[in-house]
C-alpha cells in the first residue's frame, strides 16, 4: 500500500462527524505509519517528506495508546507539561496537550494533502475518544532520572515514583 492509499484512508476517517475509540486508535496508528513510510522513499507519488521531529506529539500519543511504557525519549515540550502539572490546573494541562496534538494533526493534514476541512473536524469527539483510551492505558514515562505515571480519568493524573 502506497502513501496515497494510506492518505485516502486517513482522509475518509477524518471526514466523519464523530469518532469512536477504534477510529481514534486507527487514525493515530495510520498517521504514524504514514510518517514512518514518508521518510523511506517507499512511494514516489508523494514528494514532500515529513519531518518526524515536527510531529513528535503525534508520535508520543501513538506510542501511548499502543504501549504500557515509553522507553523512547519523550519530547521535551511534553515532558515539561508533565513535570509541571502539579503546579498547573490539571484541566489546563490537558487542554495544552490536546492543543499541541490538534496543531500537529492539522499540520500533518496539510503536508500529507489530506483533503478535509480541519475546521469541521469534530476535535472534541476525537479527544473524548482519546481520553477514554488513555484512561485504560496508564503509561510510565522516564524523564531525567525519574518516572512519571500518566493516565486520564476525568482529568490528567500524575504521580512521581
Amino acid at each position: 500500500m502506497g502513501l496515497l492509499n494510506l492518505s485516502q484512508k486517513i482522509e475518509k476517517v477524518f471526514k466523519r462527524n464523530n469518532f469512536s475509540e477504534e477510529e481514534v486508535v486507527y487514525l493515530l496508528i495510520e498517521i504514524g505509519k504514514y510518517i514512518e513510510r514518508s521518510g523511506k522513499n517507499l512511494d514516489q507519488t508523494i514528494t514532500e517528506k515529513l519531518d518526524k521531529n515536527d510531529l513528535s506529539t503525534i508520535k508520543f500519543f501513538r506510542n501511548w495508546i499502543a504501549h504500557p511504557s515509553i522507553d523512547n525519549p519523550v519530547p521535551e515540550h511534553i515532558l515539561f507539561i508533565f513535570t509541571n502539572i502539579l503546579e498547573k490546573d490539571k484541566k489546563e494541562a490537558e487542554e495544552e496537550l490536546f492543543s499541541l496534538l490538534k496543531e500537529e494533526m492539522s499540520m500533518f493534514c496539510d503536508i500529507a494533502r489530506i483533503n478535509t476541512d480541519k475546521d469541521k473536524i469534530n476535535w472534541s469527539s476525537f479527544f473524548e475518544g482519546l481520553k477514554h483510551i488513555l484512561s485504560e492505558q496508564p503509561v510510565k514515562i522516564m524523564g531525567k532520572h525519574k518516572y512519571v505515571f500518566m493516565g486520564f480519568d476525568e482529568l490528567l493524573i500524575l504521580k512521581k515514583f
